[in-house]
């Protein structure tokens, strides 16, 4: 769920109807795993902070050829798709 977009908790529990401290505790071991992040914060229309969170794999491959086994991971940078986002938001608000 985290690979095309970002999420927050909440959309996260929805889909899945798992324990909320579960997911919390997964959150958090997933990021310390370097798996997930938050890609940014948002304001929600009653003025709460939610977080965003992003898969930080952006590729992954597998290869098993005989007894030899090679994986390939690229990781996605946050920082650059923080970027994205804000210079995106930054033309629409100078179209406006």
């Amino acid at each position: 769920m985290l690979s095309n977009q970002p999420r927050s908790a909440q959309e996260l529990l929805q889909a899945n109807r798992i324990p909320q401290s579960t997911l919390y505790r997964k959150l958090h071991e997933l990021q310390q795993l370097g798996l997930v992040g938050i890609e940014r914060t948002a304001i929600t229309a009653e003025g709460k902070r939610v977080d965003l969170y992003r898969s930080l794999l952006e590729e992954l491959r597998v290869e098993l050829q005989g007894t030899q086994l090679r994986i390939q991971v690229r990781f996605r940078d946050l920082s650059a798709e923080r970027l994205k986002v804000l210079w995106r938001d930054v033309r629409r608000e100078a179209a406006r």
